[in-house]
């Protein structure tokens, strides 16, 4: 079956006072590979404060149709319904001057109804989770040669493949996220920009040993690794600085622009995964004989635009 979707959106906004105002609007999703019409709720509150301040609470529930291959019903299950989401956002803003504006935000996430693997039935939406944090924006544009900001997450996500069993680090959960960033115009046409991140390092699940058992058709040696609990170790911290530097010419009534980046500039190791012997045999000796699999080292990026 060929899928097909049917989507809309319904949005108003009311301001119910100088001060304050709500949004509220309605989704509607209909998706004929699984014969499912979702409705999805969604609303904010504007509150204006003294001090060119604004405080918004926002609610929205959001819905994930299964990707067409968990549907097949040779290595799927044609039964998958959608995966929910549940966000709830306080965030607060403020003008602190006319070039310097601050946003501090605190959310958190329910999902349910995650698609997991299940020994019988191939996939389920049997999986649940949530994820929760707080972030900081602080940006300033000095006139027209600076501009720069920086921002902090704070987060914490844990998924669990079904009801009962106890949550685990999600994936993808990184607990500390911070941006650095500015750009400055030394002349109108000459433009220099830095901007450097760091954030903690992705939860892995580390090898534990290995299983070594006899193939009967050759009498060959097989490799079974022993894993510990899912994504119960963490890579170590990535970081990189990125560099900028650009050059616009005028030619009439066009423009031609050269830049110049420098991806990675101090050449940090930030490492992406481990490369395991296939016959370690313990925790330490798998530790001390993997290798190190690294992301990208420091790449210079050269590139030209036109503007008519």
């Amino acid at each position: 079956m060929r899928g097909q979707r049917i989507e809309g959106y319904l949005q108003n906004r009311h301001t119910l006072l100088p001060y304050l105002s709500v949004v509220y609007g309605l989704r509607f999703d209909y998706f004929n590979r699984i014969d499912e019409l979702s409705i999805q709720p969604r609303g904010s509150i504007l509150i204006g404060l003294p001090n060119s301040s604004e405080l918004q609470f926002s609610y929205g529930l959001y819905n994930q149709t299964p990707i067409p291959a968990l549907l097949s019903p040779s290595i799927g299950n044609p039964a998958l319904k959608s995966s929910q989401a549940s966000h709830y956002i306080l965030e607060l803003k403020r003008q602190l001057s006319q070039d310097t504006e601050i946003k501090m935000a605190a959310y958190y996430k329910d999902l349910t109804g995650l698609v997991t693997v299940d020994e019988e039935v191939a996939y389920l939406n049997q999986g649940e989770g949530y994820a929760q944090g707080t972030e900081v924006f602080l940006r300033h544009q000095s006139g027209e040669r600076f501009f720069g900001w920086i921002s902090y997450a704070y987060a914490l996500s844990e998924r669990r493949d079904r009801p009962g069993e106890p949550y685990r680090p999600y994936s993808f959960d990184q607990t500390h996220v911070a941006t650095l960033a500015a750009s400055y115009n030394l002349t109108p046409t000459w433009e220099f920009g830095a901007k450097w991140q760091y954030r903690t390092g992705n939860p892995y699940t580390p090898r534990e040993g290995t299983n070594i058992g006899i193939d009967p058709r050759n009498e060959e040696p097989i490799f079974i690794p022993i894993f510990a609990e899912t994504n119960s170790g963490r890579l170590p911290p990535y970081h990189r600085l990125d560099l900028r530097v650009s050059k616009t010419f005028q030619f009439g009534n066009w423009k031609l622009g050269t830049f110049l980046e420098l991806l990675n500039a101090y050449n940090r190791a930030n490492l992406l995964d481990f490369n395991y012997p296939e016959d370690c045999r313990t925790p330490e000796d798998c530790r001390e004989r993997r290798n190190d699999i690294n992301q990208l080292p420091i790449i210079p990026y050269l590139g030209i635009t036109a503007e008519f």
